[in-house]
């Protein structure tokens, strides 16, 4: 079901031009010492807050990394919700990483790094990346918790259409439409802390006390929007940068592409809360998890699906090259479907999803979301081993499995055995798994076994079970049933089970091996044999 348009917002805007980007006119101002929005969740803890140790090469490449993402051009853009430009390298994630390393670049280098990292209206600070002109005339539209800002010069291309005229452009009330409720769901009702107020961040106070973000002509370079932390430090205040109309991207409408790039770049403002320092694929596969939480029937995450384990299931859930990070959501998406795990906030949103983030800003900095999600779960009585087998399983069966599966292409078999009269055992076969992986095999009957009573026995001799491996066999029958069965494993990871194989009842069975541990590389073999 489509959701309803928003309605435009009654607020109220000065006209008062100003000369340069440094000028800010403001309206709705909170009031002097009190901090704007309903923030529901603890504050962060006690702990350190300094960036985690890196090198100078590191850095180095954080911040060409950077430049060359403001360099590209619109091309073959990835899915709305995400800060990825054309190559699929994460903007957002880029200046994380950037505004990390700041401490081991060079002075000119550390230079243009804060020019990158500056808000368009910082002036001169920001000739590196998408500053505003020097003659552009600064608006900025605020509600009690969001500002709005953008350049009302009709002649500069940041400018929304209908810029310079008597009222707020309505672009500028779509995105405050936008950010209130997307506000409102996460923050208000679903229990998240708010953006970090940016009263103290480098180089001084934002602009306003509210959360800030600016409409900026971003789209020529293949971005929907980012957003930036304030500080190197664990826990920042940030600000997010959205393209001024969406149109270059004709996969949705502008006004679909601006809701679910709200709702993914606002809940990075909203992570920076808890912890900037996290892994690429817990932030980047909750934020487009949440984005189609709160806006379900774009579905633009769906584009990322390509680059989950639904289509390469030997490739580590935790990846963090290219898209990878954006295509994890599905794993967020398999847990809340979970009836253990989908308790709702006020509004619909998975409370689980807050409790990890909770979790990881509460530790140290060691505390990554892998742990977390570990820990949670074990709160839970629930472990993270058979969630992550049940996940390999349930993406050979997305339309069974998942709400809105019917949509998703199954994964792939890593290959399939037939056997027959003359061919009545697989033999050994081995696959070799990487960390947090999975492969599928399937067996087939032959009609050599269409009398009642064949059997088909399956052998494993996988990792130690210390290494968290996994074995789970499902029998397809013809009649479109199905039954999975967990193989026990012996301490040195070797089991066994007897399943039915019959071809007048049995479609085919498949093996789903998984390396649910943290070590990459490891054989996994597996046999299979029809006997009576």
């Amino acid at each position: 079901m489509l959701l309803p348009r928003l309605t435009k917002l009654a607020l109220a805007v000065s006209l008062v031009a100003a000369a340069v980007p440094a000028a800010v006119v403001t309206t709705a101002a909170a009031a002097p010492g009190t901090q704007p929005g309903t923030q529901q969740s603890t504050q962060p803890s006690a702990r350190p807050e300094v960036p985690p140790s890196r090198d100078g090469r590191a850095a180095e490449e954080a911040l060409e990394a950077v430049a060359e993402a403001f360099e590209q051009g619109p091309g073959d853009v990835p899915g709305a919700g995400s800060g990825a430009d054309a190559e699929g390298r994460d903007l957002t994630l880029l200046l994380v990483d950037l505004a990390q390393g700041l401490d081991d670049l060079s002075p000119a280098e550390r230079d243009v790094a804060r020019g990158y990292l500056a808000r368009p209206t910082d002036g001169g600070a920001d000739q590196y990346g998408d500053g505003y002109q020097a003659d552009a005339v600064v608006r900025t539209t605020c509600s009690a918790d969001v500002c709005v800002t953008w350049d009302d010069n009709p002649g500069n291309g940041d400018a929304p259409a209908g810029a310079g005229g008597s009222e707020v452009p309505a672009q500028v009330d779509k995105t405050q439409g936008a950010l209130l409720q997307v506000w409102d769901r996460i923050i208000t009702q679903g229990g998240y802390r708010a953006p970090l107020p940016d009263t103290g961040r480098a180089g001084g106070a934002g602009p306003t006390t509210q959360f800030d973000v600016y409409l900026a002509d971003i789209g020529g370079a293949g971005l929907y929007g980012y957003c930036a932390p304030d500080s190197n430090r664990r826990t920042s205040p940030a600000y997010c940068v959205l393209d001024e109309d969406f149109a270059e991207f004709p996969n949705h409408t502008p006004q679909e592409n601006l809701e679910v790039t709200t709702a993914h770049e606002f809940f990075h403002a909203v992570q920076f809360a808890y912890d900037v320092y996290e892994q690429w694929w817990f932030l980047e596969g909750t934020a487009a998890w949440m984005e189609d939480e709160i806006y379900d029937s774009v579905n633009d995450n769906r584009y990322y699906l390509r680059f989950s384990q639904l289509r390469q299931p030997s490739s580590p859930l935790d990846r963090s090259g290219g898209l990878w990070v954006y295509g994890s959501w599905i794993w967020w998406r398999f847990l809340t479907e979970d009836p253990r795990l989908s308790d709702e906030a006020g509004t619909g949103l998975p409370v689980f999803v807050r409790r990890l983030w909770e979790r990881a800003g509460q530790g140290d900095a060691s505390t990554q979301g892998l742990q977390a999600l570990r820990d949670e779960l074990s709160s839970r009585g629930l472990a993270f081993e058979p969630l992550f087998a049940d996940f390999a399983v349930a993406n050979r069966q997305p339309a069974t499995s998942y709400e809105e599966g019917a949509a998703y292409r199954r994964a792939p078999l890593s290959t399939t055995h037939n056997l027959s009269g003359t061919r009545r055992t697989t033999g050994w076969q081995s696959l070799t798994l990487k960390h947090l992986s999975s492969g599928t095999v399937a067996i087939r009957p032959s009609s050599s076994y269409e009398s009642p009573g064949w059997r088909l026995r399956l052998v494993v001799d996988l990792p130690a079970r210390s290494k968290d491996p996994l074995a789970t066999a499902k029998v397809f029958r013809t009649d479109g049933s199905t039954r999975t069965t967990r193989v026990d494993l012996a301490r040195d990871g070797t089991g066994s089970v007897r399943l039915p194989f019959s071809s007048s009842a049995v479609d085919r069975v498949e093996l789903s091996l998984t390396n649910a541990g943290l070590g990459n590389r490891q054989p996994f073999r597996y046999k299979a044999a029809a006997s009576r």
